[in-house]
């Protein structure tokens, strides 16, 4: 969270140090108990779990993975700070930059997909299709995403406590509703197949509601954002040494 009088730009950087940290030592363990039970399979079976000879590899794609994360999470974070600060700066809030960061959030969308398919095997045509009517809509899910955690983020720190429920939910419907109709219709317009282009909208459309929904549920609650801010306020709170406090109730 937010410390008294930190600038937006050394939060963000905070926040992905950080954030750094948690993914490499969760990779890192994660990856170690992986092979913990790959080693105990193979003691019982008598046979590696994995050949020695793509054990080199799955390390290095396991470090290149983590590193992508890294990366992606860092840019991820200062995506949202520039977007709080697009939306709610002190001089107002500036369209352009708005647009900048979507687009940016756009294309970090739709590397998904295409990282995804450059990973897999090349199959039927019919996966080429399955992957053009994909693109429009992890375009679209990028900055729906990266809107909703700028916001999440602001109503946590400096915000608004709470919004009523009715307006919300009026508004994010019709947003995504709007949202979906563009996105259904260029996903038909590239692939050619209503029912697989339908079928990727629908996915996406689950993907940003998983996400969407649950924060903002959440944090309409006036009673969660005030604990969460509580909270922060306790924790930046400066720890008196036993020496100070000695020296002041003296």
């Amino acid at each position: 969270m937010g410390r008294p009088g930190e600038s937006r730009r050394r939060f963000a950087l905070r926040q992905c140090l950080e954030l750094s940290l948690f993914l490499a030592w969760t990779g890192i363990g994660g990856s170690l108990l992986l092979f913990g039970i790959a080693s105990l399979v193979t003691l019982e079976t008598g046979q590696p779990f994995v050949p020695a000879g793509e054990l080199p590899l799955l390390l290095a794609g396991a470090g290149i993975g983590l590193l992508v994360s890294i990366a992606f999470s860092g840019a991820v974070v200062f995506l949202m700070h520039g977007m709080i600060h697009a939306l709610a700066g002190d001089r107002g809030r500036s369209w352009p930059l708005i647009l900048v960061l979507s687009g940016l959030a756009s294309l970090l969308g739709v590397s998904f997909p295409l990282v995804l398919s450059g990973l897999g095997q090349p199959g039927a045509p019919t996966k080429a299709a399955d992957l053009l009517a994909a693109l429009p809509g992890a375009a679209a899910a990028g900055p729906c995403l990266l809107l909703c955690l700028a916001s999440v983020c602001r109503r946590m720190t400096d915000g608004l406590v709470g919004r009523p429920w009715q307006p919300t939910a009026r508004r994010y419907a019709g947003w995504g509703l709007a949202v979906a109709g563009v996105v259904f219709a260029v996903a038909v317009a590239l692939s050619g197949d209503v029912l697989l282009s339908l079928e990727n909208t629908l996915k996406m459309i689950l993907a940003m509601a998983s996400w969407v929904i649950p924060l903002e549920l959440a944090l309409l609650s006036t009673a969660v954002v005030t604990r969460v801010r509580s909270d922060q306020e306790w924790a930046s709170l400066p720890v008196l040494t036993r020496h100070t406090s000695a020296g002041t109730s003296g």
